[in-house]
């Protein structure tokens, strides 16, 4: 496992170095796996003995055993992480909903303590690094405790399934409740266009987010879809990827290419520009080098999520789980706000061509967690007047009985600003929601400047 030193760790092992002529009996080596609290340790005993106040044999077998559990830590984390590596591979994990670290008792009991929960989407690294830093911290217990328990949760399109893995520090064996052979079994039926919901949701927003950067940083947004295509474990993702070079792989393709004579490396590298290098370039259908702009980025990004069938995440039907009501503080604070806007005041302007009395048209704001749950939610169902939303700051208040005109608020931290009525239908058919909600957002922002700059103009007349 390689990791990163931290810069205290490096000045302590060069603090140790100083002293290490003096006793050559151990490997320099072995004080680069320990923790900066064992190095500590390590550096007052080596000063105790140089003053007189322990003999260098205890010295000695202090270090040597603090070295002994090292290397039963290492060993114990090389176990562990074997055990991930084998069993939650590329194959299961896009299908992973959770995954949860435990202790295994002494008394090869199963203990309920859990060490670290990771929950859908689940990315390999997260639980490799996971391990990385349990070394790092040099925790005592993982020298001396007898093993973990790795519980994973998978889904298909007709259920759950579950599975433990036990790594046995004591006997250094991983051995599983489930084996493997019966995990693949499940894994070859599954139809590989399912994914978790959870997971659904993640890589929609994820895909909208890129976009965006790419429009607003264009360099930037680039390296990041490369490296969303790269962490997704689909074949059509992996085929996108692999139509994308980075510097170090177009020098390798034009070698492979210069094999064929020069006439065709000249036809491969017609639109290169030496003068101006990019990150990343496309190599299109003729097998020609193109430069990967921002136009050609977004209609990739456009390809990916053509991969992906979002049908079981859209529409409100999908996301009504996902919505809840605001607080009651929270409700009345906008309700209060609302009495300042005539179509939605109590005894404002009368409904038109409607049968109801105002009164059965009761305030109603719910809170959406994510901006595909806005989206969901508007686009699928004509809200009544005085029903809203909420995502982050933002509110958005339906001043239309089951139209498309929304009242647009954001909160300063101390109350609500007005600044913008919007119809999001249109953005939402031509594909534009999240850019309106990234400009609407921005506003807001700008909202909040001018009202924090009016107030500081009023302090200052009245002083």
């Amino acid at each position: 496992m390689d990791y990163l030193m931290s810069e205290d760790k490096i000045m302590l092992l060069a603090e140790l170095w100083e002293h290490y002529g003096l006793y050559p009996h151990f490997m320099f080596d072995v004080f680069e796996s320990y923790s900066e609290e064992e190095l500590k340790d390590t550096q007052f005993w080596i000063k105790m003995q140089i003053d007189g106040y322990m003999e260098y044999d205890e010295l000695l077998h202090k270090i040597n055993n603090l070295s002994e559990k090292q290397g039963k830590k290492w060993n114990n984390l090389k176990l562990l992480e074997a055990a991930v590596i084998r069993n939650l591979d590329d194959k299961l994990l896009p299908y992973l909903q959770s995954v949860h670290f435990r202790a295994l008792d002494e008394m090869d009991i199963e203990n309920d303590r859990i060490f670290v929960s990771f929950d859908a989407p689940i990315r390999y690294e997260e639980i490799i690094d996971y391990i990385q830093d349990l070394r790092n911290q040099g925790l005592p217990f993982i020298s001396a405790m007898r093993g973990f328990w790795i519980d994973y949760q998978f889904c298909d399109e007709y259920g759950s399934h579950e599975n433990s893995i036990c790594v046995d520090f004591k006997y250094q064996q991983i051995m599983c409740k489930e084996s493997r052979e019966s995990i693949e079994k499940i894994l070859e039926k599954i139809n590989q266009d399912y994914m978790p919901k959870e997971m659904l949701r993640h890589y929609y927003e994820q895909i909208q987010d890129i976009k965006l950067n790419i429009m607003q940083n264009e360099s930037e947004g680039i390296c990041q879809m490369v490296e969303f295509m790269e962490s997704v474990k689909i074949r059509d993702f992996n085929e996108l990827r692999n139509e994308i070079l980075n510097q170090e792989e177009l020098n390798e393709y034009a070698q492979h290419i210069s094999k064929n004579g020069v006439r065709e490396l000249k036809m491969f590298l017609e639109n290169y520009d030496s003068e101006h290098v990019h990150d990343f370039y496309y190599l299109n259908e003729s097998n020609h080098l193109e430069r990967l702009d921002k136009e050609l980025a977004l209609i990739l990004m456009d390809d990916a999520a053509s991969c992906i069938s979002f049908d079981r995440v859209m529409g409100y039907e999908q996301t009504k789980d996902y919505l809840s009501d605001l607080l009651p503080n929270e409700a009345e604070e906008l309700i209060k706000k609302c009495q300042e806007n005539l179509w939605l005041k109590k005894g404002g302007i009368p409904f038109e061509d409607d049968d109801l009395s105002e009164e059965e048209y009761d305030y109603h704001f719910r809170r959406c967690e994510r901006r595909m749950d806005l989206m969901n939610a508007i686009s699928d169902v004509g809200w009544a007047i005085r029903d809203g939303f909420v995502y982050k700051n933002m509110a958005f208040i339906q001043q239309v009985n089951g139209g498309d005109e929304y009242w647009t608020l954001i909160h300063d931290g101390e109350k609500w600003i007005d600044y913008e009525s919007v119809t999001f239908r249109p953005s939402i058919e031509n594909d534009r929601f999240y850019s309106l909600l990234d400009q609407l957002e921005k506003e807001g922002q700008k909202a909040i400047e001018r009202e924090r700059s009016r107030k500081d103009r009023n302090r200052g007349e009245r002083l």
